[in-house]
């Protein structure tokens, strides 16, 4: 689709975007590591910056897909199988969901990145939906077009370990966590694997939003 000059153009872009909003995302969180806010969610501004950062990441994905097919730069087609999905994605929560038990006997991922609620109810039920509705919807679109859409795709081309690792590499060192990045690579292996054997990015934006929908869900129920 793309021809060999411009792939190798195109590559360099995303990996730069990439390498720097990493670097950003490690230097701001260690910034804020004594400053933040108490609950995220439950603030305003909280969602006026994630929307922001959400429209960056898309329109980087989009600025490198410029010229491209975007249904085949981002891998929008209907996947192979939704059955398959289904399956797929199954296994990838359950890997996640153990790959937390394991880390969370060392570490505490959700406490590093301090996102999840610790309380409950939230002063404002409506900026708690607002800010909900970032999470699930837009981090979950917006990062999925990014890595495993056109991510996946550029890095498609030295072979399938490559494009599968690689943009989980991206995804989670984009999230400038340090005891948070295992479990968000295993999450991107799984994701990765669900665009390889679907050939569609669909069943792992709607994985990921399903799963950040269910973290909250827990989260507040266990802090109710």
């Amino acid at each position: 689709m793309d021809v060999e000059p411009r792939s190798n153009r195109r590559l360099g872009a995303w990996l730069g975007f990439v390498a720097v909003f990493a670097a950003l995302a490690y230097s701001g969180n260690a910034a804020d590591a004594d400053d933040d806010l108490a609950e995220p969610l439950y603030e305003a501004e909280f969602f006026v910056a994630s929307t922001i950062g959400f429209l960056i990441l898309a329109g980087a994905a989009f600025l490198v897909a410029i010229g491209l097919d975007r249904r085949w730069a981002f891998a929008l087609g209907r996947p192979s199988s939704w059955a398959k999905a289904l399956g797929i994605a199954f296994l990838v929560f359950v890997a996640v969901l153990i790959a937390g038990g394991i880390l969370g006997q060392f570490v505490d991922p959700a406490e590093e990145q301090g996102l999840l609620p610790e309380t409950w109810p939230p002063p404002s039920t409506a900026i708690f939906a607002l800010n909900a509705a970032s999470i699930v919807v837009g981090a979950a679109v917006a990062e999925e077009l990014l890595f495993r859409g056109i991510g996946y795709t550029l890095l498609q081309r030295f072979g399938t370990p490559v494009a599968v690792v690689g943009s989980a590499v991206a995804w989670a060192a984009a999230h400038g966590l340090v005891a948070g990045f295992p479990l968000i690579f295993v999450f991107g292996i799984g994701l990765g694997l669900l665009r390889r054997y679907t050939g569609s990015a669909v069943p792992g934006i709607l994985v990921h939003g399903v799963f950040n929908a269910f973290a909250l869900a827990v989260a507040a129920i266990s802090a109710a």
